[in-house]
């Protein structure tokens, strides 16, 4: 070991788990100094790490690239607002009685790590028993120079004030950073939010607009982002107009109300690469089906024009089991010659022998999350093992021999057995690879995609009709 450069000793570390990590400091001088590099440090998450290791972490490593502190009224946090453990992107999770007491705890916490210098990205999620004033914490996220790329405030209940920005005649105002925001929809953050996106709008690439009532002096606002890319928004009266930015590839649309607006928009921006349509239900704003197809629809725009190359359709409607949008989506994939992805809740047996290389020449990867006719069935939870032994599944795949299609599904009945798992057939799909897991990129739910083309073909249970 010896004669091995100080290098290559970091990259082999940067591979060795945490317990024994920490053991190599026990070992020799200078082998205990190179456990704690930056470089063996700075790309592990602390948020992965077993509970009796966070504390040896906190105190002894130099930089992680994320980690979670939950704050609540019992225990000592001392350990989360004195540690040396520089943390890139950070988590906050307020939770509980003795709110103020939690919040300046949580202010301590982030002020820290704003002095060790590496902060970049800022999560806070916040549940507090009875009513505290979150002025102060608003008040240091903006005026604090805190150099955050990345905020986000995805929950918020218990607090109560109203935050108010400083006279500028006073106050210098902070330099723009921001490149991804989000901060949910509450009277006392209204203010907040509004001068974020007008502080940090030239910086912000993705930003967060869904629940929020609509304000006439965002749509302009908007138009002057000259880094925008990715947008999450519920349609809004004059959303067309933003069809002119340029720099826009990415487009969550939570579809519940307005839908012509967001229709004219979609027909018009041609230079989006991904678009996720949620089609919701709230209270007495719902999508009907005309709304759904209007959509789909309008996605083609101008034949031959279009860049897409990421199609999401999501639809928790009581009645997302006719999947209204199917029929309108065939007829537009001939007008998105870029698709290659297409992710859809859907009815399978309508998809079999529709969908095509002929419709969608460029389409590689097919994830569904089956609902419809099979409920109907009164089979509650279809397996991945019965869905290999039905014709439809076989007929997508067949006549799409260069896509792979995935499906969200358990992969076998073990406790009680359908029928197609009371066989014994098909060992393999407990023996394939784990299922690829990935968080939704809104809520964090896990999806396990499950690559159907994997297992073995079929050919001879469906012979030609």
């Amino acid at each position: 070991m010896e004669s091995l450069l100080d290098e290559v000793l970091v990259v082999v570390l940067q591979y060795v788990d945490v317990p024994d990590l920490l053991s190599c400091r026990l070992v020799c001088k200078r082998l205990g100094e190179l456990a704690l590099h930056q470089d063996v440090w700075r790309h592990r998450r602390m948020s992965l790490m077993p509970d009796e290791w966070l504390a040896p972490a906190l105190r002894l490593a130099p930089c992680v690239e994320n980690a979670l502190f939950e704050l609540s009224a019992f225990g000592s946090h001392s350990l989360y607002t004195e540690t040396e453990c520089a943390v890139k992107s950070l988590a906050v999770y307020v939770a509980g009685a003795g709110g103020e007491e939690m919040l300046e705890t949580a202010m301590h916490v982030i002020q820290n790590q704003l002095a060790l210098g590496r902060l970049r990205g800022l999560t806070l999620l916040m549940e507090f028993n009875g009513s505290v004033d979150l002025e102060p914490l608003l008040h240091l996220l903006v005026y604090g120079r805190c150099g955050l790329e990345e905020l986000q405030i995805p929950v918020v209940s218990g607090i109560s004030g109203w935050w108010d920005p400083e006279p500028e005649d006073e106050v210098s105002l902070p330099e723009s950073s921001l490149k991804r925001f989000r901060c949910v929809p509450h009277p006392m953050t209204r203010n907040f939010f509004n001068y974020m996106l007008k502080v940090h709008a030239p910086t912000l690439e993705a930003l967060d607009f869904h629940l929020w009532p609509w304000s006439r002096h965002w749509g302009p606002l908007l138009l002057r982002m000259p880094n925008l890319r990715e947008l999450v928004v519920d349609p809004y009266p004059g959303m067309a107009a933003l069809a002119t930015c340029a720099t826009l590839r990415r487009v969550i649309l939570h579809a519940h109300a307005r839908v012509k607006d967001a229709e004219e928009f979609l027909r018009r921006a041609h230079q989006l690469q991904s678009v996720s349509l949620r089609y919701t239900s709230t209270e007495g704003q719902a999508v009907d089906d005309g709304g759904c197809m209007g959509l789909v629809l309008a996605l083609a725009g101008r034949p031959g024009q279009s860049r897409l190359e990421t199609l999401e359709i999501d639809d928790d409607r009581s009645d997302a089991s006719r999947c209204s949008y199917l029929r309108p989506l065939l007829a537009a994939l001939p007008s998105l010659p870029a698709l290659r992805h297409l992710e859809v809740n859907a009815v399978v047996e309508l998809l079999a022998g529709a969908l095509t290389p002929a419709k969608a020449p460029a389409l590689r990867t097919l994830r569904l999350n089956p609902v419809g006719l099979q409920l109907s069935k009164g089979i509650e939870c279809v397996c991945v093992h019965a869905r290999l032994h039905e014709r439809s599944v076989f007929t997508l795949m067949a006549d799409n021999p260069l896509v792979e299609v995935h499906m969200d599904a358990p992969r076998y009945c073990q406790a009680a057995p359908c029928k197609a798992c009371a066989r014994g057939c098909h060992q393999d799909i407990l023996r394939a690879p784990p299922p690829h897991e990935e968080p939704h990129p809104e809520w964090g739910a896990i999806y396990s995609w499950v690559k159907m083309n994997q297992f073995k073909n079929l050919s001879k249970d469906f012979p030609p009709q």
